[in-house]
């Protein structure tokens, strides 16, 4: 039996009236007549007394009210429940750091949401914080560092890419074609807290060169180490698409040679089932 009968008839019987019942279903009244009068004969018995001042139920009509009304209910909450289920699998939450979320997650951001996702994106300050937002399940995929990847987790590299010297552009510095540690030892760098990374691979390099690192001011994850070093606080390492993007022209930023570190970036996910629908969206932006 068609579900719109169905329909046809509880609009009917709540109505009590054939006229109001199509007009809120959107029939004509002939329509409407012909959906009951089709139900009536599936069913072998008068549902409705027809009067002039509208319908009632036969004690057929009202037998097949009682069983019909939470099967249509249940019908219309399932179809919902599905609704919603092919919502939330549009929906998609990233995990991220702040260098990443400034400089490739809005092109992944627009990529998702021209395909029809709704994103999400959650910023923590390390790679080690968002690994525990997808190990929660409160990330789908992570977009990250890939020296913190376990090797439970599914991961694809984006991209590798060297570090900058980044400098005030008077800075006697500013017109080398390339600086060892051994050049810009000594000198005041503008770093982040002990836990990130690029400190860390920093200071590492340094140590291997018999080199101490110099603080010249220690900001806060979020905080731009350019607004710092053309303000005067220091030198600042960078990751090279960070250094390509500062448009500021008191900065210029230095290749460096013996310093062979890189920073490598990979998506992230539980399994690559997870992944693999949101690849091509990530490869856009580092493409």
């Amino acid at each position: 039996m068609n579900l719109d009968y169905w329909r046809a008839f509880l609009e009917t019987a709540r109505t009590g009236s054939m006229a109001k019942a199509s007009d809120k279903l959107g029939l004509t009244s002939p329509a409407l007549g012909k959906q009951i009068r089709a139900l009536e004969g599936y069913y072998g018995s008068p549902l409705f007394i027809r009067s002039s001042s509208g319908v009632e139920l036969t004690s057929e009509g009202r037998l097949l009210l009682a069983r019909l009304q939470p099967l249509v209910e249940a019908h219309e909450n399932l179809m919902e429940e599905l609704r919603s289920l092919q919502l939330s699998a549009k929906a998609v939450t990233i995990g991220t750091i702040p260098s990443l979320s400034q400089h490739y997650v809005p092109e992944v951001y627009l990529s998702l949401q021209n395909a029809g996702y709704r994103v999400n994106v959650e910023v923590r300050h390390t790679s080690q914080e968002v690994l525990e937002l997808l190990a929660a399940r409160k990330a789908d995929v992570a977009l990250a560092e890939s020296s913190s990847v376990a090797s439970s987790l599914w991961s694809k590299e984006m991209i590798r890419e060297p570090y900058h010297l980044v400098m005030p552009s008077g800075d006697p510095l500013a017109d080398r074609e390339s600086l060892s540690p051994e050049d810009w030892a000594g000198m005041p760098l503008v770093v982040y807290p002990e836990s990130c990374s690029i400190r860390r691979t920093v200071e590492g390099r340094l140590l291997r060169h018999g080199l101490a690192l110099s603080i010249g001011k220690e900001i806060g994850f979020g905080e731009s180490a350019g607004a710092y070093v053309a303000a005067g606080a220091g030198m600042a390492v960078i990751p090279l698409r960070t250094a390509g993007q500062l448009a500021d022209p008191r900065l210029k930023a230095v290749p460096m040679t013996g310093f062979p570190e890189e920073r490598s970036v990979s998506l992230i996910a539980r399994t690559a089932q997870e992944a693999k629908p949101l690849l091509r969206h990530f490869a856009f932006a580092f493409r």
